[in-house]
């Protein structure tokens, strides 16, 4: 029994870890342009309800990860648990891939149309 409460500590751990390294790895660029004081590519309509879907997917894989250590017995619950805190971190890899698609596409219209006038 102590062999699984090590193996769900540590799927947990990478769990978040992956999930916060995609939401960096989303965030990245902009700190850069930010910092480099550079013109910033951050679309207020599009990355705010990016920034949302993260933060909501980040608390329910916290909120999930307080019930799976609530729970030790019972190997259906932790296995439900752990699915499901694999489908968010899917979901938040789909969510990130979604919004660096719009954002080089935006990126890629702004100098167009610069051009044009």
């Amino acid at each position: 029994m102590e062999n699984i409460s090590y193996i769900i500590v540590i799927s947990i751990l990478i769990n978040l870890l992956i999930q916060a390294g995609l939401i960096f790895r989303y965030y990245y660029p902009l700190l850069i342009e930010y910092f480099n004081n550079k013109k910033i590519t951050w679309n207020s309509n599009h990355d705010r309800i990016v920034t949302v879907a993260f933060m909501m997917c980040l608390l329910l894989s916290v909120y999930f990860s307080q019930i799976l250590f609530q729970f030790s017995k019972g190997s259906y619950f932790i296995t439900l648990y752990l699915s499901v805190l694999v489908i968010l971190t899917i979901f938040i890899f789909l969510i990130q891939k979604m919004g660096n698609t719009k954002r080089t596409k935006n990126i890629l219209i702004i100098p167009n149309q610069e051009k044009k006038t």
